[in-house]
């Protein structure tokens, strides 16, 4: 029965890039391993984790603030969430905690920490989050997706892992994908894509260097806004050029599900610096132009993004001094460049690590917590 199997307890979340190695963990150990998921309700946890039929347990949790004014708030809701976590802990009693980050992580695995339960931590991100930082300081074996990630100093050095990624990136032909995407087969195609939720400066940007891109023909821009960028891109492309200015040379979509064959299709890519972006950009082998997001805790976007730079797998463009012409110039350099673009296909995929993720994590793991075994 369920309820003899082993547990072993997963938390984190707030964002995608929290959730989906969490639940790619959840998904790999599921046959073997009762899985209970700790999160909070009315984020996208809470909504994607009861349809994947694990347990869910909803964790009230308020990230940490520096305003005097707040602290006593602040401390108020912590203690609660700290006594929720116990309680919970008591009740499901995971042979392991294993934290993927966000502050609703933070109390679980305080509280696991208290009650002598093994804890281990994923990182994303090249920066630590906060929550990860304080939970290795107290003894969490930390795993992450890139070497040198910045991590207080552990009795516990941390193992670089990867980060999971979809088994089908980097597994579609060229020609195969864009038949079956409708694509044409004879163009430099350039794929931009602002990440799940879209990039509003990538989307404004690049409507001018479509303009700008006029008389090269043979270059193709596919371009995902973000679903909550799709109507006003579409008003500011209707506004700003006639459709025979971009008629055959451009397509916008809001959202993808199918980001593999996008992959496979694409010459070149422009894209964030978000962490499962950029390792599924290595494990896809798509050069990139990488234009980290300015607004994240840390800048830990640019760390992801140069990161790859440092592989020679793509070049990092900074918001703050971008223009279009800018863009424009990179791009143009890298489609009529198919040896540079080869060689950091190659690099990539070299020192791509999501593919193998999982299995590095479960060995990780079993080593910190032996009666997972």
């Amino acid at each position: 029965m369920a309820n003899n199997r082993k547990k072993i307890l997963i938390t984190g979340g707030g964002t995608g890039g929290h959730l989906y190695p969490a639940l790619a963990l959840a998904r790999h150990f599921r046959d073997r391993l009762e899985v209970v998921y700790v999160g909070r309700g009315d984020k996208i946890e809470g909504r994607v984790i009861p349809e994947e039929n694990f347990p869910f347990h909803s964790l009230a949790a308020v990230p940490f603030t520096t305003s005097p004014a707040r602290l006593p708030g602040f401390f108020w809701h912590f203690s609660r969430s700290l006594l929720r976590a116990l309680r919970l802990l008591l009740s499901i009693r995971p042979l392991l905690v294993v934290g993927f980050g966000g502050y609703v992580s933070l109390p679980v695995g305080l509280m696991a920490r208290l009650l002598g339960i093994p804890v281990a931590v994923h990182e994303q991100n090249m920066h630590g989050g906060l929550a990860n930082r304080i939970l290795v300081r107290v003894g969490a074996q930390a795993m992450t997706t890139f070497p040198g990630t910045k991590l207080p100093p552990s009795k516990r050095p941390p193992i670089v892992t990867g980060c999971p990624v979809r088994s089908d990136i980097g597994s579609h032909d060229k020609v195969h994908a864009r038949k079956i995407l409708e694509l044409p087969l004879d163009k430099k195609i350039c794929l931009v894509i602002g990440g799940s939720g879209g990039a509003k400066f990538i989307n404004d940007t690049l409507l001018k260097v479509l303009l700008l891109a006029a008389h090269r023909s043979d270059i193709y821009f596919l371009h995902v806004t973000g679903p909550a960028h799709l109507e006003s891109t579409r008003a500011t492309l209707s506004s700003t050029l006639h459709e025979d200015q971009w008629r055959g040379r451009y397509r916008m979509e809001g959202y993808i599900s199918e980001i593999a064959l996008y992959y496979a299709a694409a010459d070149l890519a422009i894209c964030r610096g978000g962490s499962a972006t950029v390792n599924e950009l290595a494990c896809a082998g798509l050069p990139a132009l990488l234009v980290p997001s300015p607004n994240v805790t840390d800048n830990h976007q640019e760390g992801n993004a140069r990161y790859l730079e440092s592989l020679e797998a793509a070049e990092v463009l900074l918001e703050g001094s971008l223009t279009p012409e800018i863009l424009l110039a990179r791009i143009v350099s890298l489609l009529d460049d198919p040896e540079t673009r080869a060689s950091m296909a190659a690099n990539g995929r070299t020192r791509a690590l999501g593919h193998q993720a999982l299995a590095k994590m479960e060995e990780v793991l079993q080593q910190h917590c032996p009666t997972l075994e």
